[in-house]
């Protein structure tokens, strides 16, 4: 709705521009003489009039700016600033409106007392003016004729653009949205030249009728009045087209905006009344009334259609404010990017109010500045709008871009598998920047339109040069800096991905090329913001020199954190653990999941994720260095044959060293030292087996399973806790007997609990 009032703006424009393009009623010299008189008789007017002419009389203008400088009132001098020369120029602005203001409608009621008595002198002059009226009404009647049966042929044709737009493809998801997006597109722009070429055919038919009403006379009064009359028509009904194209209330799929159709219909007709009352009076009516009767006439008629089109459309504005603010907050949650649903956002509480400063500043600046007041505000409209069109685009554009992930060959893929991910990451981060480049431009160009900001003026300055500068170097350090750490990163992952052909990195490798990794991203953020610092003027020096001063403050402060950096420093140099070694490190068992400068992550067996900094580790054991050792302590029973023991344990290990499972993993013969304790409970036997590091806990599972095997063919029996239960003896060391069938009777009177429980006679 916004963007129609920028373009309706230039519609709005000050009686003044047309009684310059056409020929006024004879003044009355008289009034000039009244208004003479009126402003000696003022105090304030006379006083600063006087001072004025004061001004320019001390004040010697340059040759090139004589002109100029006797044509504002309120020069630039020594005492006055450009702020204060601004303001005392509205103050004069204002000040001399109110008194034209009060001069054109003394002016007005002489007119009206002339009209209501018959002055002959100025009914003379409106009789002359009814030939050239008439002819007006002629070509009025004619372009809305053709205009509307224009509209009623093409009626068929937006019918047809309306079921295209709606035509469905058979296509994914993704496809059919953009392909209706696109068709309505087209739809709506097929809509709009049409409607443009019926108002042109409807102009053209109202120029026939001019030519036809005044061949011999083209210059004529008639001929003037009418050709004003068409170029407002072909200015407004094009604008009101806009609005049709946006508001579509008969055809759904021709309207551009989500809303419904009693909505559509409401803002078109509000936007219809506005630009048509306001245009057709100010550029047709008025006119003619400072032909036919007077400039104060007009004057006052235009202030009255202005001040009823201001107070019409803000109180619609203001009616309306609630339902609009929650189409804002609607739409706003709907939307899934963030920067959009915060200018919808900020739009849904800030829109009433930009409307209605619009609006009044549209009224002002067209009743009070009459010089370059229509021009100003239709270049300053055009320029938002076309700020607003562009800064659109490209939002579409990044929106569209947002929603596509970069995809590489399957070549780069399996060379640097993070490539892609890591551009990707990259592209959120892009746009957003890209975003926010596009509202700050769009912000400028706007308060370059309105002169808030002299947007050329400070590009080609010294400073904006500065600034420009500053932002591109700025831009291409961190371009450099993100290439630099794309490339050696992926440099690095690719040394550790498995390719064919390729020797694979050993543990050592894979620790110390992710520990440079680490490293090297430090140092690229630490030197690209010391670069950026350097680049938008901070020195650097002294930052540079500070860093010593800042360590040893560090080192005082976090002694715990320099601890951990060197002990770690030193863990790698001995080469005590690696990436994905099995170590035992502060009371933890597990395999290293990745190293830093400063900590060590463990995976336990349990899945737990432990963070153990380098200075709490007194004591590393890596159980996969060099090579292994399964190391058995097997306990028999002390009646068992320690030889043929020894013999079995040798044969299970031949069956092991046939598993293809770990015999490639197995690097010596079993050892057997032989019985290292004996026990109450038993004889154990020592095995040790030599094995490739980190195998040994699989070769120990293998050979436990065979020697159990072993052992049960064998019957070799393995301890285990058992009770021993012995009957008491008389004085002679005799035993009662005991009766077999009491354990008969216990099973029985468990199956069975009714029956009773024997006792030793029976």
């Amino acid at each position: 709705m916004l963007v129609f009032l920028l373009v309706g703006s230039a519609l709005f424009t000050h009686t003044t521009a047309w009684s310059q393009t056409v020929e006024p009623a004879p003044a009355d010299p008289r009034l000039s003489y009244e208004g003479l008189a009126e402003v000696l008789d003022n105090d304030e007017l006379r006083s600063q009039l006087i001072q004025e002419l004061r001004d320019l009389a001390q004040t010697e203008p340059a040759p090139a700016a004589a002109t100029s400088a006797a044509n504002d009132p309120v020069a630039l001098n020594e005492t006055n600033t450009p702020t204060t020369v601004k303001s005392n120029q509205w103050m004069t602005a204002l000040q001399y409106f109110a008194y034209q203001l009060h001069v054109d409608l003394k002016a007005s009621w002489a007119v009206l007392k002339q009209v209501l008595t018959q002055d002959p002198q100025k009914i003379e002059q409106i009789k002359r003016w009814r030939a050239p009226v008439l002819g007006l009404l002629i070509v009025v009647v004619l372009s809305l004729l053709i205009y509307g049966l224009g509209r009623r042929v093409a009626t068929p044709l937006f019918a047809r653009l309306n079921q295209w737009a709606h035509r469905q493809p058979t296509t994914g998801h993704w496809v059919l949205t953009r392909s209706l997006r696109f068709r309505k597109l087209m739809a709506v722009a097929a809509a709009l030249l049409v409607d443009w070429a019926t108002i042109v055919v409807a102009a053209l038919a109202g120029y026939a009728g001019v030519v036809s009403l005044n061949g011999a006379e083209p210059s004529s009064s008639s001929a003037f009045l009418s050709m004003q009359f068409l170029m407002a028509f072909v200015v407004i009904e094009g604008v009101k087209s806009l609005s049709r194209a946006v508001f579509s209330t008969r055809y759904e799929q021709l309207r551009l905006l989500p809303i419904g159709s009693a909505s559509a219909q409401f803002w078109n007709r509000w936007f219809s009344m506005v630009i048509s009352v306001g245009g057709y009076g100010l550029r047709v009516v008025v006119p003619l009334l400072t032909v036919i009767l007077s400039t104060a006439v007009a004057n006052v008629v235009g202030t009255v259609l202005a001040l009823a089109v201001y107070a019409y459309a803000v109180s619609v504005l203001w009616t309306k404010r609630h339902s609009v603010t929650q189409t804002f907050l609607d739409e706003a949650n709907r939307t899934e990017n963030a920067v959009m649903g915060t200018v919808l956002r900020i739009m849904a509480r800030l829109w009433v109010w930009v409307a209605i400063l619009y609006f009044t500043a549209l009224l002002v600046v067209t009743q009070v500045t009459h010089d370059n007041a229509l021009v100003f505000m239709a270049q300053a409209s055009a320029q938002t709008l076309l700020v607003f069109l562009i800064g659109g685009i490209l939002s579409l554009v990044v929106s569209i871009l947002a929603n596509h992930r970069l995809h590489l060959s399957e070549y780069w893929h399996n060379n640097f598998p993070l490539l892609e991910e890591r551009l990707n990451s990259y592209v959120p981060a892009l746009l957003r920047v890209i975003r926010l480049a596009i509202v700050i431009g769009m912000l400028l160009c706007v308060f370059d339109a309105w002169k808030l900001f002299n947007l050329k003026q400070w590009l080609l300055s010294a400073h904006g040069q500065t600034v420009l500068n500053t932002f591109i170097r700025v831009v291409v350090v961190l371009t450099i800096a993100a290439l630099s750490w794309t490339l050696l990163a992926s440099m690095i992952e690719h040394r550790l991905t498995r390719a064919t052909g390729v020797k694979l990195p050993t543990e050592r490798e894979k620790t110390l090329l992710i520990l440079f990794r680490n490293a090297l991203a430090i140092v690229i953020v630490t030197l690209t913001v010391l670069v950026v610092l350097s680049q938008v003027g901070i020195d650097i020096g002294p930052l540079i020199a500070g860093a010593g001063v800042v360590g040893l403050a560090i080192g005082f402060g976090a002694q715990k954190l320099v601890q951990d950096v060197i002990t770690g420093v030193f863990i790698q140099l001995e080469n005590g653990m690696n990436q994905n070694d099995v170590v035992e490190v502060a009371g933890l068992f597990g395999v290293v999941e990745k190293l830093t400068i400063r900590s060590v992550v463990i995976r336990t067996l349990d899945g737990g994720y432990h963070l153990v900094p380098f200075s709490s580790i007194d004591c590393v054991a890596n159980h996969t260095r060099d090579y292994g050792y399964h190391h058995g302590e097997y306990l028999i029973s002390l009646r068992e044959s320690v030889d043929d023991v020894i013999e079995h344990m040798h044969a299970a290990f031949a069956d092991l060293k046939r598993d293809p499972e770990v015999a490639e993993y197995i690097l010596e013969d079993i050892s057997i030292p032989g019985v290292t304790n004996l026990g109450s409970a038993g004889a154990t036997i020592r095995v040790l087996i030599k094995t490739a590091p980190g195998m040994q806990w699989a070769v120990q599972r293998s050979f436990n399973r065979l020697l159990k095997q072993h052992f049960d063919a064998a019957g070799i029996e393995i301890p285990y806790p058992q009770t021993v239960v012995h009957f008491g003896r008389d004085k002679d060391g005799n035993s009662a007997p005991a009766n077999i069938h009491m354990v008969d009777a216990l099973a029985q009177r468990q199956r069975n609990p009714e029956i009773i429980a024997p006792t030793p006679e029976t």
